[in-house]
């Protein structure tokens, strides 16, 4: 099927709402960001990297509005790049951007601070804790791991809100839409996950010139993965860098937050919908992080996780991706350096055994996709140099 050409209308922004709008032809898809502590800019550049995935699924081509960064143009096709490779189904696009004004150029904002993504999970406390004498504010985003209706958001805007003020940071919370944009076409963790959090920085760019993501995985073991120490940075523009930081291993942080009373009193890791504290306790997640806790020596020591869990259940469970497999690995390597719980080394050596089964299964569908996608690619090349005669 032949895919439409896209076009970026100018974001807006209105009592305090940021609107992206991608034309499709007929079809309008937008997305929306709401903040009340504080202002959102009309940033082109925000509404180009929110618009880029998405049209990279669903368009032959992206025409933007004036003003978008030509560092960030400069850098969209290396994004394109790393995301098809990444998904297939994604197609980079031509980018076709209005004449700069000869007096336009990268704004200067005197005095513009940093701010951390933080949602008071290990990567995010971590990186705050370190880094806690470079940071200005912390900004959490309704509506990304929790939808912005879920019955514990206020649980979970207090604890954001009473951890920023015990750091002495400035608290910014915004609700979004944006995965209703994003989803039907692009995976969040695969693919998006670091764009939404740009397109939230370059909205706040008024405020800061920096915003930090919090690493999700250490540099030994990445994976293709929506935040990545190559990707994030491409998102920046001359006006806001965008830096992914404190990439080392989920046990580092564990070891590290475990002397913070902060940190184990206000720690979430789950993204399960309802239920009545921070976290659930079950979800694969939860267990993950009192594994991690267990094989630290550090059961029972944060007050919004369980002590307990059971082996069995653990053991048998499934390890879906890559990713969960590197965690899986990581908390096993700790419980057999310190080699002081042989139950739990057996019972995560039988998880990593489940896993790298796993791993060898997706490996093998992923090289027969890639094979029907190049096949496909080269008959529409056929077809096209047929049709030119």
């Amino acid at each position: 099927m032949t895919r439409p050409p896209a076009r970026l209308d100018p974001p807006e922004v209105r009592d305090g709402q940021a609107c992206v709008r991608l034309r499709l032809g007929e079809e309008v898809r937008e997305a929306s960001f709401g903040c009340r502590d504080t202002a959102l800019s009309a940033n082109p550049d925000a509404a180009f990297v929110a618009a880029l995935p998405v049209a990279m699924g669903l368009a032959s081509a992206l025409a933007i509005p004036p003003g978008v960064s030509p560092g960030l143009l400069r850098a969209s096709w290396t994004i394109q790049e790393m995301l098809a490779i990444w998904n297939p189904a994604l197609r980079p696009l031509e980018v076709s951007a209005p004449p700069a004004d000869a007096g336009s150029g990268p704004r200067a904002g005197a005095g513009r601070g940093t701010a951390a993504f933080f949602t008071c999970g290990v990567d995010s406390f971590y990186t705050v804790l370190q880094r806690r004498e470079q940071i200005d504010a912390v900004v959490f985003a309704h509506g990304l791991d929790l939808a912005a209706e879920d019955p514990k958001r206020g649980l979970v805007s207090a604890t954001f809100r009473e951890a920023a003020a015990r750091l002495g940071l400035e608290a910014i919370e915004l609700d979004t839409d944006v995965r209703t944009f994003s989803d039907p076409v692009c995976d969040w963790e695969r693919i998006y996950t670091s764009a939404a959090l740009a397109t939230i920085g370059h909205l706040l760019a008024d405020r800061f010139e920096r915003v930090l993501i919090p690493a999700t995985h250490s540099y030994r073991d990445l994976h293709p993965t929506g935040s990545h120490p190559l990707l994030d940075p491409l998102y920046s523009s001359e006006r806001l860098r965008i830096e992914h930081v404190d990439a080392v291993s989920r046990v580092t942080k564990l070891e590290y937050l475990v002397g913070s009373e902060l940190a184990m009193s206000s720690l979430r890791v789950c993204f399960q919908p309802g239920g009545e504290g921070l976290n659930c306790g079950r979800c694969p997640k939860c267990v993950r992080t009192m594994v991690g806790l267990r094989a630290i020596g550090a059961a029972g020591r944060c007050k919004t996780l369980p002590g307990e869990f059971s082996l069995r259940e653990m053991s048998s469970g499934k390890v879906r991706t890559r990713r969960s497999l590197t965690f899986v690995k990581e908390n096993l390597a700790a419980v057999e350096a310190r080699g002081a719980d042989p139950d739990l080394a057996v019972a995560l050596r039988r998880l990593v055994a489940r896993g790298a089964r796993t791993e060898a299964w997706q490996k093998s569908v992923l090289l027969a996709r890639s094979a029907r996608w190049a096949a496909r690619a080269k008959l529409g090349g056929v077809k096209r140099r047929l049709g030119s005669r």
